[in-house]
């Protein structure tokens, strides 16, 4: 539902009719109150050669499709065996506790590492993420 209100209020703001992106910022928060999330959504709005506000993502396809992006992982898929990192923010309701069993059954030698943040991690703990994606990753 929140993937859902989040498009609805991207898709209604009424980009065309402004030349200011904290007007922007005001009228998005209204539908979105999480200041945070909707300073990272915004950075998705770009100006062309004109000055005007376009959006850089395609918000019109994401839109048509977010059933299907919704949906989730069908059970007909094979397991992945390789390394997987799995990062969560255990302030965001995107990944609970129940969703860690689907994840193990997919990808059973993933690593769950918990970041006390919501779901933008990059954003609210970029040091801590960066310092363990250079552990997972290979570095070659």
């Amino acid at each position: 539902l929140m993937h859902q209100k989040i498009v609805q209020a991207l898709s209604e703001l009424q980009i065309n009719h402004s030349n200011n992106r904290k007007d922007l910022e005001k009228e998005l928060s209204k539908e979105i109150p999480d200041k945070p999330l909707v300073q990272f959504l915004l950075k998705n709005l770009k100006r062309n050669e004109n000055g005007d506000f376009y959006w850089g993502m395609n918000l019109m396809a994401i839109e048509d499709n977010l059933v299907d992006l919704l949906e989730g992982i069908s059970h007909s898929y094979n397991k992945f065996l390789g390394p997987v990192l799995i990062i969560r923010g255990i302030k965001s309701g995107y990944i609970n506790d129940a969703d860690k069993e689907e994840f193990i059954h997919y990808f059973p030698a993933a690593r769950i590492n918990d970041f006390d943040a919501g779901h933008w991690i990059h954003g609210e703990k970029p040091d801590e993420l960066i310092q363990l994606l250079l552990e997972f990753l290979p570095l070659e």
